[in-house]
């Protein structure tokens, strides 16, 4: 679903609605992809705001660990 919203001056919209964050359920890994799309909707200014802690890392293969690196700090605006 990520895919299919865009983001423009911190708010984020689907076809249909519109929200100024994105709350993200306590988990230890998500997808590589929906990392980085959190990452790129961060920079556009939505708040991204995660409950109990931010992901550990990427799911998945060893290489997608590397390429993560220390990324989650461009995504965090808040744990809650």
């Amino acid at each position: 679903l990520l895919s299919l919203v865009t983001a423009r001056q911190g708010v984020v919209s689907s076809q249909r609605q519109s929200y100024r964050a994105i709350v993200v359920p306590p988990v230890d890994f998500m997808p590589m992809k929906t990392l980085q799309r959190l990452d790129e909707l961060a920079k556009s200014g939505v708040s991204i705001l995660y409950v109990g802690h931010t992901p550990k890392g990427p799911a998945g293969m060893q290489s997608s660990v590397r390429a993560f690196g220390t990324g989650a700090a461009n995504v965090v605006d808040i744990v809650w």
